[in-house]
C-alpha cells in the first residue's frame, strides 16, 4: 500500500511538473532557433553558394512561416527586377531572412516594417555582391543600379542635358535613402514612390 502511495505520487508529480518542464524546454529550444536564425543570415550573407546554403535558406524560410514569434511583410516588387535571374529566390529569401532577424535582434523595432524592409533589402543586397563575387557573370542590371548609388541615372540626366534637353524632374518607383543617390541628380528634382 505505501509502495502504490509512493508510485501514485510520484506519478502526480510528474503529471503536474511534467508541462513545466517541457515548457522551459520549449523556451530553451525556441530562443536556440531565434539565434540560430540571427546566425543563418550573416552565413548565407558570407556564403550564399556554400553547400549548406540551400538548406539553412529553406530551413529560415520554414522556420518565419511556422513561428509565431515574427511575422515580416513581403514586398516581392523590390527584388523584382523585368528580367529572369538565376539567383532570385536565393535573394528573395535572404530578404525574407533578413527582415526577421532584425526584428528578433531589435525587439524594440519589432514593429517598425520600414527599417525591417530596409534591414532585409540591405541583406539581400550583401547576398547579390557575393554572388557575383563568385560569380562575376550572375549581374543583374536592377541590382547594379542599385548598388550604384544613382550613377545610371547621373549619367542619363547629364546625356539628356548635354543634347540640350532640360530635366524637369527624375522620378523613381523606389528610393533607397541610404544609398544617397539624390545627390547624384542635383539639382534636379527628385520625386518617389516608395522609400527606403
Amino acid at each position: 500500500m505505501r509502495k502504490t502511495k509512493t508510485v501514485l505520487a510520484g506519478f502526480v508529480l510528474v503529471l503536474f511538473l511534467g508541462p513545466a518542464i517541457l515548457a522551459g524546454q520549449k523556451q530553451k529550444d525556441e530562443k536556440q532557433e531565434i539565434d540560430l536564425l540571427i546566425k543563418s543570415v550573416r552565413f548565407l550573407e558570407e556564403r550564399p553558394l556554400d553547400k549548406k546554403a540551400k538548406d539553412v535558406r529553406s530551413w529560415g524560410v520554414k522556420w518565419i512561416i511556422a513561428t509565431d514569434k515574427v511575422s515580416v511583410n513581403i514586398c516581392s516588387l523590390i527584388l523584382s527586377g523585368p528580367e529572369k535571374y538565376k539567383y532570385n529566390s536565393e535573394l528573395l529569401a535572404q530578404y525574407t531572412i533578413g527582415m526577421a532577424a532584425f526584428k528578433l535582434s531589435n525587439p524594440d523595432k519589432a514593429s517598425d516594417d520600414g527599417a525591417a524592409q530596409l534591414a532585409g533589402f540591405q541583406s539581400a543586397l550583401i547576398v547579390y555582391e557575393a554572388i557575383v563575387a563568385q560569380e562575376p557573370k550572375a549581374k543583374l542590371k536592377f541590382m547594379d543600379d542599385l548598388l550604384a548609388t544613382g550613377g545610371t541615372s547621373a549619367a542619363a540626366a547629364v546625356l539628356i542635358r548635354k543634347a540640350g534637353g532640360r530635366l524637369l524632374e527624375a522620378q523613381f518607383l523606389i528610393e533607397l535613402e541610404f544609398l544617397h543617390g539624390r545627390k547624384q541628380l542635383e539639382p534636379t528634382p527628385v520625386a518617389s514612390f516608395l522609400k527606403y
